[in-house]
């Protein structure tokens, strides 16, 4: 018998408080339920107090639900205006087949399971757009940043130039919506029905300046982020492809940007700092 099993076993007995309680009475067969135990081992578990059992099933719902709770404030306070989420969230507990992961590793499985829920129950699809934003949110706040090379010469946000090269700061990924999620995310409406659909684009950004943290913009509103989402441009570029800035606004709104942390300056070309020392 494989301890893979046993651990099954136990596992489902955490999750499942129905199948926890059948397991107790005298009739109760584990391979009816799949389960291949010895007779030694079903009887050392069930010999473990029922108390016990019961008070760390608790706890490892509690804890789940937290770091959900955590990641997905948004959507369960919109998923609870259509249904129960206690109820939602004992069912994704007894439907995780593994044990708790990684932040990383456990999400494409609520999303899933979030995702199928929406669909069964014909809940209004604005929901998927809001479990999506909450998901790459907490994805892009968990991905590590990405430096520029080590002798790559940068620009502080005051110095920057006509010819520095502008490019958005790593991690950050541009994501296509069906509805303004910004909106519905910072607008205290009550959404008793599907609101109407605004397709959007986000770019939303790990956080430079705090741990653990990203920022989403709606494209739509900033016209520089959405070209530098395509490719680093200079200054001049920039300006050259958003002919309403003013070339006095566009370099203070860069300057800002940068100082914001959204932004790398760099000298064109890629230049190291053993060539900008050439140059001096």
């Amino acid at each position: 018998m494989s301890l893979q099993q046993v651990q099954s076993f136990l596992t489902r007995c955490l999750r499942d408080e129905e199948f926890r309680e059948l397991t107790h009475r005298a009739e109760f067969d584990p391979a009816q339920h799949g389960f291949e135990l010895t007779a030694q081992e079903y009887r050392q578990i069930r010999e473990i107090d029922r108390q016990s059992l019961n008070r760390i099933a608790q706890y490892a719902l509690g804890q789940r639900t937290r770091r959900r709770e955590a990641e997905y404030g948004l959507f369960l306070e919109h998923l609870g205006r259509f249904t129960d989420r206690d109820d939602f969230l004992r069912a994704y507990h007894q439907a995780a087949t593994g044990g708790q992961g990684e932040r990383l590793e456990e999400m494409p499985d609520f999303d899933n399971f979030a995702f199928r829920r929406i669909v069964a129950a014909g809940l209004p699809a604005y929901l998927v757009d809001i479990l999506r934003f909450c998901s790459t949110v907490c994805e892009l706040s968990e991905t590590p940043k990405r430096s520029l090379p080590v002798k790559t010469v940068t620009a502080a946000p005051q110095h920057i130039e006509a010819t520095h090269v502008i490019s958005l700061r790593r991690p950050h990924r541009v994501v296509p919506f069906r509805y303004d999620v910004l909106r519905i995310a910072t607008t205290a409406d009550e959404y008793s029905a599907e609101p109407s659909p605004r397709p959007t684009r986000l770019l939303v950004q790990r956080d430079w300046n705090s741990h653990k943290r990203s920022r989403a913009f709606d494209l739509s509103d900033h016209p520089m982020l959405a070209l530098l989402c395509e490719q680093p441009l200079s200054v001049m570029e920039i300006g050259a492809r958003l002919p309403a800035f003013d070339y006095g606004f566009l370099m203070r709104t860069v300057r800002r940007q940068a100082e914001r942390g959204l932004l790398h300056a760099t000298l064109p070309g890629g230049t190291t700092a053993e060539e900008a020392a050439d140059r001096s």
